[in-house]
Formats: structure tokens, sequence, C-alpha cells
């Protein structure tokens, strides 16, 4: 007997109705599972942030209480956190031509942010160079052939700027963070310089620190644009041979001639502070020039203290007598004899056996720099008494740093500070067409306890 026919009607229907209602259920669940992978497997990706100009609107970090540095001079404001500090208007070589650099720090102990400011008149190579390059891409540039990295392109100010990196050099220490940005305005590049001595975090934030200090720049009207500045370089040059104060040659943007035009001027006015400004190498031509016009001796006082001694030195040397040389010499201080090519130094006791110490020295000839030795004797006849001195035709005893008309050595560094004087016996140029045969030997005096002793023998020829 089949027990489904023992079933009443009624209670058959109801298991076919839950069977086909439970196939239905389970079958919805998994057509719903099918629709929800379906669509979260389609999701769009999020687009990747594009680079944006430089902001306000982007940016978070309130900047109402801090400072704004105006600079009508260069033509620029920026806004600073109120705990900082400024140092401005530090010029230096950069580049090309002259720039001027403004650095804002913090003052607190726990932080070492710096932001620096270089704005390069005549410049904008290295802008040039950075624009040709794409995100990413490094070049060697510049004549320090360092590597720069392109970063990416940036707006201040409505102008184009570059964010870039110099490869393994940077302003700060190895472990610190710095952000650079360059910014173009016709001849006048912006140099913007961030740096940091944090935690990767900390450098992180501060990189939105130095994005909020760029978005507060702007440009304003410059008071006095220089004449020259997009001028000829002999523009500069005139400028430089003109000026008659200082303010003259700071508005100079120029740093060579800059420095000229401190160096004539502290020529001019005999001031060594005005030499000082003009840098190294013409402000210690400036300051020689300024001790030789103002030397504590005229040349008639010179004659007078020095002449007789002079003159003895000069015929013992002629007549090789180097015991009555050794006379004139300081008993604890040695003769240092000198020239372009070589140079030595005798003490007193010595000096009476010049001619028969054999003692080997080395010298190298101006221009080839090629070596060659010497002895004592040797040298007397190429380099002490190669001309009838005793009877130059033109002796003075005028003070002279220079050896010629351009070379000197270090006799400045030497004796400037026990006020010298000199006696120079000359043979100028035997003819129009023999510029290179003159010749002086030029003998230094230095006194001490009212003794005035000779200090150095010194030989000057043309050199290379």
């Amino acid at each position: 007997m089949n027990p489904l026919h023992d079933f009443k009607p009624e209670i058959k229907t109801f298991f076919i109705v839950a069977a086909v209602s439970v196939v239905l259920t389970v079958a919805g669940i998994f057509l719903l599972q099918g629709v929800v992978r379906n669509q979260v497997s389609h999701t769009p990706p999020v687009p990747s942030p594009q680079p944006q100009a430089i902001n306000n609107q982007q940016l978070t970090i309130d900047t109402s209480t801090w400072q704004t540095y105006h600079n009508e001079e260069f033509g620029f404001e920026v806004k600073y956190p109120f705990d900082w500090g400024i140092s401005g208007g530090t010029r230096i070589s950069h580049i090309e031509g002259l720039a001027e650099f403004f650095t804002f720090r913090s003052n607190t102990k726990e932080s070492r942010e710096t932001f620096v400011i270089n704005v390069e008149f005549v410049g904008g190579n290295l802008f040039e160079s950075l624009d040709k390059l794409s995100s990413k891409e490094k070049a060697t540039l510049g004549r320090d052939n360092q590597t720069f990295e392109k970063i990416e392109d940036l707006t201040i100010g409505g102008l184009p700027a570059i964010k870039y990196s110099v490869v393994g050099t940077t302003l700060v220490s190895p472990g610190e963070g710095e952000n650079r940005v360059l910014l173009k305005k016709g001849n006048t590049l912006f140099d913007f310089v961030f740096s940091s001595s944090r935690t990767s975090e900390v450098i992180k934030n501060n990189e939105r620190l130095f994005d909020r200090i760029l978005s507060t720049f702007r440009f304003v009207e410059r008071t006095k644009p220089n004449k020259c500045e997009n001028s000829s370089e002999s523009c500069w040059r005139d400028a430089s041979m003109t000026a008659n104060t200082e303010k003259d040659c700071e508005a100079i943007l120029r740093l060579n001639y800059q420095s000229s035009c401190f160096a004539r001027l502290g020529e001019l006015k005999n001031d060594t502070d005005l030499c000082e400004r003009a840098g190294t190498y013409g402000g210690y031509l400036c300051e020689i020039s300024v001790a030789m016009a103002t030397a504590k001796y005229s040349e008639a006082e010179a004659k007078a203290i020095i002449v007789d001694r002079a003159t003895a030195v000069m015929r013992a040397l002629k007549e090789k007598d180097m015991t009555v040389l050794a006379s004139f010499v300081h008993p604890q201080k040695p003769l240092r004899f000198w020239s372009i090519n070589a140079s030595f130094e005798i003490p007193k006791e010595k000096i009476p056996s010049f001619f028969t110490d054999q003692t080997e020295y080395t010298g190298s000839y101006d221009g080839s720099g090629f070596p060659f030795t010497y002895t004592q004797a040797e040298y007397y006849e190429s380099y002490i008494y190669d001309r009838d001195y005793l009877n130059a035709p033109d002796v003075n005893y005028k003070l002279s740093y220079y050896s010629s008309a351009t070379t000197i050595g270090d006799q400045f560094e030497r004796y400037h500070q026990e006020d010298p004087v000199t006696a120079t016996y000359a043979f100028p140029q035997s003819s129009p067409d023999a510029a290179f045969d003159w010749r002086n030997l030029r003998l230094w005096f230095t006194q001490e306890d009212g003794v005035w002793y000779l200090r150095e023998i010194m030989q000057n020829q043309w050199a290379i």
C-alpha cells in the first residue's frame, strides 16, 4: 500500500506548497549573493590626485597670527609663523650674477625649521633647464655639475613654478627633510628652500607648512627697479666705474662688478671697510692699495731713515761680503730671500757661510711649474745680484707690496703690521721692444727697539 494514498487531499497539498517554498527561498538567496558579488567586483577605481596650484582654500593651517614680511626693493611679500625670526639681505654669488638671501627660522629650541628665499637677478638658466624635464626626470645641470630632479609643476602667484630636489646634496644634514621650489618672473629667479630636522612624520606635516607659506607669497610693486636689470653687461661695468657712494655700489646686482665698485671706492677713499666689502680677491688688492697710500712713513721719510743702511747692504751684496750682510739681520728673525721662482730663509749665524753652504733647495718656474734645484750660491747669481743694483738707474723708497704691475707676494701679510720701509733698486726695460727684461731688487726693513733690521731681499722680474 502506498502511504501517500492514506493522507487526506488537504494534507498532501500542504506538503507540496511547503516544498516549493523552500526551493524558491534557497534559489533567492543564491541569486542575491551573486548580484552583490557582481556589484562589488565592478566598483570603478578612485582617480589619482593631479598636481594643483598652491591654494589657500586647500590648506587648513591657520595664518591669522602670522607675521608679514614686505620687501619693496625686490618686489615681494610673504607670511611666516608668529614665533619665527628673520634675517635678510645676505648677498652671495649664486649660479650667475648676484643673489639676495632672506632666511626665516623657527625660534623654538625643539625645532629647526628654516625657510629661505633666494632672490637671484639676471638668472633663469636653472629654471629653463628644469622646465624642459618631465616629472621625476633627473639631469646634471649648472657649473657644479649637480644632479637635479624635477618633481612636479606648480603655480604660485599666477606664474609657473617647479618643485625640485638636488640629488645627494642638501642644505641640511643627512636625515633631515628639504623641499625646494623655483619660480621665475622676468629676469628674476625666486628659489624657495624649506628644511627641517625632525622625524619623518613631522617632516611630512612640514611639507604642508611649506605649501602654506608659499600660498601667502605674492608680488608687490617695486620701489626702484634697477636700470641695468634688463640691460647688457656693459651697463653694470659702467655703473661700477662711476659710483660715488656705498649705496651706488649696493645697487649693482652683478657680484663681480659690485666687488670692483667697492674696491675702486675703497682705494679712492683709502677706506679699508669698503675694501672688506669688495670680497676676497678684490678686497685684498684694495686693502694693499690703501695700506700703501696710508703708509706710516712717506717716501722722503723712509729715505731719510734707511738710505745709509740700504746702501751698505747693497754694497755688501755686490762684494759678496756676507759677514757684513749678517750684521744688519735680526738676531732671532731669519733673513728671507724671495723671488717669483724660489724662496728660502737663513738664520743670522749661517749667513757668513752663504757661498760655501751646499744645501739644496727646490723651486719651480713661474708659468710652467717645472721644478728645479739650486744652492745658495746659484740663487745669488740668478736672483740676488743678477744686475749691478748698487748702481741702478732708479732707486726709490716708496712702499710697495707688488712684485710687478699686477703680481703680489706675501709681504703684505708678513710686514704690514710692523710699518716697514723699503728701498727698491730698479732697472726699467731696456727698450720699447724689450718689455720683459726689467728687474728690481727690494730690501725690506722693520724696526725693533729703535733698530732697523733687514728682513728680506726680494727680487722682482717679469712673470707669466
